[in-house]
């Protein structure tokens, strides 16, 4: 809920500074009293709103690239592997799947969300490298 009002802020402050720059006698201190802001803090909403939300959507990026990975790259061979349990090379198996995909920079608990196991046993194959 805060999000929601927060976002609901943003876009008055934005407006406020839309309907200012057009007015003459255009003032950054003047805008700034009257929405209660700092310069920096406006300055900051304003390139976020124009140029987009960087550090988000870098973010985004980042989720939907090991999105694509796992998909494209690891998801075929741990059903493959996870059928083969009972096979005594099934943990030597699992711990190259896990280091491969340390090294394409999933993060340890998303490496444990996606071989469904958890993070200690991520972690333990990871140092037995």
């Amino acid at each position: 809920m805060k999000n929601k009002i927060k976002t609901i802020d943003e876009i008055k402050v934005y407006k406020e500074y839309i309907k200012a720059k057009r007015a003459e006698g255009y003032s950054v201190v003047k805008l700034c009293e009257k929405l209660n802001i700092s310069r920096s803090s406006l300055y900051e909403l304003v390139k976020r709103i124009e140029k987009g939300d960087k550090f988000q959507l870098e973010r985004c990026m980042k989720i939907t690239k090991f999105d694509c990975i796992w998909e494209h790259k690891y998801k075929r061979r741990f059903i493959i592997i996870s059928d083969n349990r009972k096979e005594k090379e099934y943990p030597e198996q699992l711990r190259v799947l896990i280091v491969d995909m340390d090294k394409d920079g999933f993060g340890l608990r998303e490496i444990a969300r996606r071989v469904m196991k958890d993070v200690h046993t991520v972690s333990y194959h990871l140092n037995k490298e």
